[in-house]
């Protein structure tokens, strides 16, 4: 679920457009992606909260990974 709102708002598009383009880079069925903004609609909260728990997770994964490659050299 939360791929897909992130997916939603990083998209360079809106609308429709974005619900194409997402459920295409993903794999999904616009209407699948549909599903899942409504899901979001009434769960934002919670669904925010994990999108920023990934995103800092992530973060952090990439600054080590900077960090080891800087040994490597």
């Amino acid at each position: 679920m939360w791929e897909i709102v992130a997916a939603l708002r990083d998209s360079d598009e809106r609308g429709e457009a974005a619900m194409e383009t997402v459920a295409a880079d993903l794999s999904l069925t616009v209407g699948a992606t549909r599903v899942a903004l409504a899901y979001y609609s009434a769960y934002a909260a919670e669904i925010d909260a994990e999108v920023a728990e990934n995103e800092r997770v992530s973060e952090l994964s990439h600054r080590s990974w900077e960090a080891q490659q800087r040994h490597l050299t």
